[in-house]
């Protein structure tokens, strides 16, 4: 079967078991919607990426004994500036910033989470994440400041509150809650409230009961005394730009730039958009 229809005839059979056998067990329905939860795809790499990647040093890191796949641009002693990919992405997907930043007297690190990219695994989590931005740090000297995109804010924001240290962040596309991301996942794959009830549980047994309101991205930020600038397409359709007003409001150091027609990913390739953050993080 082409790989073109496999996703999506996959897709298609995960919602019709959630939507009509999901109600009637609801827990083993709620076992599989966790594990799915915490489940990581790779989407076919775009020729775009190829010059970014043959420009890089790469190599690989440690990270709770798994490897992590490194890329480097620029020179070794300049000041280090962290990308941090969203989820089911890779590092290679800020490639466009490289390049600027280098040329503004950076070195910028980029990487593959677990589960990511040319990083081993399917699953991976939010402390995972976190803890995998704090070994690349470690590994990369002294930083001058972050961007991360969707999923890699609130990493960020968690890898802030276990002890990284950034002069600056730079935000795009970031989702303000972890709420709106259960209710896009359950909206993804038509997954009844029963069963999204189930996988809480499920989630809040391992990691507390208060993990979705404690792994908020703007409840993580409200205390960080961090210079930053939020960057966010009016047109995302993934995380609605409403979410970068939120975060501007509890995230007192912070500043706003809306951009439009770039939606979700076309942002992270946007000359204005790099220009902007190269700018911000020079100053």
């Amino acid at each position: 079967m082409p790989n073109s229809v496999l996703p999506h005839l996959s897709l298609h059979l995960m919602r019709m078991g959630f939507r009509h056998l999901g109600p009637f067990v609801p827990h083993i329905a709620g076992y599989w919607a966790c594990r799915l939860w915490f489940a990581t795809r790779r989407s076919p790499i775009p020729a775009r990426e190829d010059p970014w990647r043959n420009q890089a040093r790469i190599d690989r890191i440690d990270s709770a004994g798994r490897p992590l796949a490194r890329y480097q641009w620029g020179a070794a002693e300049a000041p280090g500036i962290l990308l941090v990919h969203g989820w089911n992405g890779r590092g290679l997907q800020l490639g466009a910033f490289a390049a600027p930043l280098v040329d503004a007297g950076f070195r910028v690190v980029a990487f593959d989470a677990p589960g990511h990219g040319d990083s081993p695994g399917n699953s991976t989590h939010i402390f995972d994440y976190a803890q995998a931005i704090q070994r690349v740090a470690e590994h990369s000297g002294p930083l001058a400041g972050a961007i991360a995109h969707s999923f890699g804010v609130p990493a960020v924001a968690r890898a802030l509150l276990q002890g990284l240290s950034l002069p600056r962040l730079i935000a795009i596309a970031a989702p303000a809650d972890a709420e709106f991301l259960v209710q896009r996942f359950a909206q993804h794959l038509d997954i009844p409230e029963s069963v999204i009830a189930a996988m809480r549980a499920r989630i809040e047994r391992r990691f507390g009961m208060d993990i979705f309101v404690r792994l908020s991205t703007e409840a993580m930020l409200a205390g960080q005394r961090i210079p930053g600038l939020i960057i966010h397409d009016r047109d995302d359709r993934d995380v609605p730009a409403t979410h970068a007003e939120r975060l501007r409001h509890t995230w007192r150091d912070a500043h706003v730039i809306y951009t439009e027609g770039l939606g979700h990913n076309r942002i992270l390739r946007d000359p204005t958009v790099i220009a902007a953050a190269t700018a911000f993080l020079q100053a």
